[in-house]
């Protein structure tokens, strides 16, 4: 990357994960001194059961923290809580772990977009415990506002021991969509691949599950030369952000390896970001610092498609903020 680009999902331990500027809203927050699980409650997955209670004296100062445990066979356990989340808002819970003895693994959950039809759990990696307590944050930028939920999960036989659990909401980090068709914005593309059209790439809709691939995204024609698709605005626009939702199809994506924004600045097209996509994601969210543009192009160098079809561009919906 050889500008700015935000990640869609940032994990750190012990540090401040990325949040865009603006002040955080806490929307949930427990410590469990009150000897109750509340707001959270214990949930399962797979195939086991969970067990989760309050414990007195283990917490990180000596005062309570809540234990997560697996039961029976192997699965994973569980706290989990009850949120409404805002699109475009970056969520990020913080909170404080442990395994009980030796050694542990447990996962975060912040509900990020529409799992059931395009988007991959919400969760994050696994992150390694030991026996001396440490602070974990997990941060999601939601894509699509719905609520669902937040959790802690378990995802080893030893219990684990969690406390001081904090989210927090940030500032929205997209704003009015420039590129929309119902806001002005014309696509267009340097070529279309048999019966593919260029109206899927603004229209406004991600995904349309069960419908016509023509329908669903913009697909270039399959040619071992440069590919771009380009959203002109109707005037000049603040631009600093541009979504791109890659092509899908079952569990295979099309995400582009490589691939450039271009800006459309008076009459010259400037290179504002460069991105590369090793592996395959369903969307990328590129930031830069903000320019005035009158339409924004992404460029993909020959070969820089997808890794099983390298040699066309395929996307679902373009978004520029």
């Amino acid at each position: 990357m050889n500008l700015t680009r935000l990640a869609i999902i940032a994990l750190v331990i012990g540090a401040c994960a990325l949040v865009p500027a603006g002040a955080a809203e806490v929307v949930v927050q427990a410590d469990f001194n009150g000897g109750t699980l509340e707001p959270f409650g214990p949930t399962s997955y797979g195939d086991g059961d969970v067990q989760a209670e309050v414990v007195e004296g283990l917490g990180p100062d000596g005062s309570a923290c809540a234990r997560i445990a697996n039961v029976g066979q192997a699965g994973g356990a569980a706290l989990s809580c009850s949120m409404t989340y805002l699109r475009g808002h970056a969520y990020t819970i913080t909170f404080q772990a442990r395994a009980e003895e030796g050694s542990a693994q447990v996962s975060a959950y912040l509900d990020r977009g529409d799992w059931r039809v395009k988007y991959p759990g919400g969760y994050s990696r696994d992150f390694a415990l030991g026996e001396q307590w440490q602070e974990i944050t997990y941060t999601a930028i939601h894509q699509q506002g719905r609520g669902y939920l937040a959790n802690l999960r378990c995802n080893s036989p030893t219990p684990i021991l969690v406390d001081d659990i904090v989210i927090t909401m940030s500032d929205a980090v997209f704003a009015l969509n420039w590129a929309l068709a119902a806001n002005g914005g014309v696509a267009s593309a340097d070529s279309l691949y048999a019966q593919y059209r260029v109206e899927p790439l603004n229209d406004g809709v991600q995904v349309l599950a069960g419908t016509d691939f023509t329908r669903r995204a913009t697909t270039t024609a399959e040619s071992d030369e440069p590919h771009w698709v380009q959203v002109s605005f109707p005037g000049e626009r603040p631009l600093s952000r541009v979504v791109i939702y890659w092509a899908a199809e079952g569990e295979a994506v099309y995400s582009s390896r490589r691939f450039q924004i271009e800006a459309l600045i008076g009459e010259q097209w400037v290179p504002v970001a460069e991105a590369d996509e090793p592996e395959p994601v369903y969307v990328s969210m590129v930031g830069f610092d903000e320019v005035q543009a009158t339409a924004v192009r992404i460029v993909q160098p020959p070969g820089g498609g997808p890794a099983q079809r390298p040699n066309l561009m395929w996307i679902s919906e373009v978004e520029a903020y």
